[in-house]
């Protein structure tokens, strides 16, 4: 007698992979992104077959010209961008070090006809809980990283 073997599949969840890189001053570094009323951690996307700590490093390369390699993961939570969805991504946050004023003005971003990235700065921690979008402000807080 044959029975039939039910496979079970994990909804997809997506991955975006962000950063937490300071300046000397212990300020946060933001990003102004197209589409977006608030300012948001760097970092990206987690393509298939990749870490989501190469895909950092790889955001902070090819988006700000930033050669950093992230720590250890320090916290996670799931995005709040669409709450109801189910597919809604997973965020994670690493920390990648602080920048010196020289590391600061290398920073490039990239020159293309409809940017993705429109400005960085760098925020107090007691300005993010009113800069910062507020699931990117929950892993910050997590990571002890925030006032």
């Amino acid at each position: 007698m044959k029975t039939a073997t039910a496979t079970q599949t994990r909804p997809f969840r997506p991955t975006v992979a962000l950063a937490h890189v300071t300046d000397d001053a212990g300020r946060t570094l933001l990003l102004k992104v197209r589409d977006s009323h608030t300012w948001v951690l760097p970092g990206g996307s987690v393509v298939p077959g990749e870490s989501a700590a190469d895909a950092v490093a790889y955001h902070l390369r090819h988006a700000l010209r930033l050669p950093l390699r992230p720590d250890r993961r320090t916290s996670w939570g799931l995005s709040t961008k669409i709450p109801d969805d189910p597919r809604r991504g997973w965020l994670v946050l690493y920390p990648c070090g602080t920048l010196s004023a020289e590391e600061i003005n290398r920073i490039s971003l990239p020159e293309v006809a409809v940017p993705k990235i429109l400005a960085f700065t760098f925020a107090e921690p007691t300005e993010l809980r009113r800069r910062l979008r507020s699931d990117h402000l929950t892993l910050l807080a997590q990571a002890g990283a925030c006032a």
